[in-house]
């Protein structure tokens, strides 16, 4: 006759479990809300600061205005540098006010709405993979889901998109407008010396800036980076 131990569970430990089976579901949930609200706050903070430093673009090309006078030897080119300020001037003045309403638009968004920005977020982080890594289409949130699905395309949805997708346009044109309006000025009233520096100068500072637009790999470029200081 073999004997046969029984486990018997009291109520007290089924009670433990339930509990640590939901303190569980409710820090993953925690954890997921505090992923999406730091999301909106980096999107909120990077179309603020935009909208900030385009101001602050707008307000040196409204005082290089002054500064670009007639220039009676080179009446045309100093029309076309007067206008490229203007120009970059208004583009300023607009990609700064867009921007800092898309940062006031992304901070309006609660619940579902920062559940659909992040996972669009990860959308663009899934398609920016590399060829060879293999891409697997990323899974509609259980929470999003139906309304995802319900969704129907609408004509004033994708102006609002396009208006937020102009900002950093009408920033970076507003820009280079200025950039061109003074690399211009300094070779109609300046000697050549100062007017190649200018351009290189120009030129240099454009090349890094498409290099910060290049498909980069965060760690591999933490890996280069060296944080010496020149000792003061």
């Amino acid at each position: 006759m073999s004997n046969s131990r029984r486990v018997t569970t009291s109520p007290q430990d089924s009670l433990f479990s339930s509990m640590d089976a939901f303190k569980g579901e409710q820090a993953t949930s925690i954890q997921i809300v505090k992923v999406e609200r730091d999301r909106q706050e980096v999107t909120v903070e990077g179309f603020r600061t935009l909208g900030i430093v385009s101001t602050f673009i707008a307000g040196v090309e409204s005082q290089c205005l002054g500064m670009v006078s007639d220039i009676p030897e080179h009446p045309r080119l100093s029309e076309a540098t007067s206008a490229l300020l203007l120009t970059g001037l208004l583009l300023s003045s607009f990609g700064a006010a867009l921007s800092l309403l898309s940062a006031r638009w992304f901070d309006l968004l609660k619940d579902r709405q920062l559940t659909m920005l992040e996972y669009r977020w990860a959308c663009a982080r899934n398609n920016r993979k590399s060829e060879d890594m293999e891409k697997q289409p990323v899974p509609i949130p259980e929470k999003i889901r139906e309304e995802v699905e319900a969704l129907e395309w609408n004509w004033r949805d994708y102006l609002v998109v396009k208006a937020i997708r102009f900002a950093i346009i009408f920033v970076f044109c507003g820009f280079y407008s200025f950039i061109v309006g003074i690399v211009l000025y300094t070779w109609t009233a300046h000697s050549v010396v100062t007017a190649v520096v200018n351009t290189i100068i120009a030129v240099f500072g454009t090349i890094f800036l498409v290099f910060m637009h290049l498909d980069f790999d965060f760690m591999g470029a933490l890996n280069l980076m060296s944080f010496y200081r020149i000792r003061l």
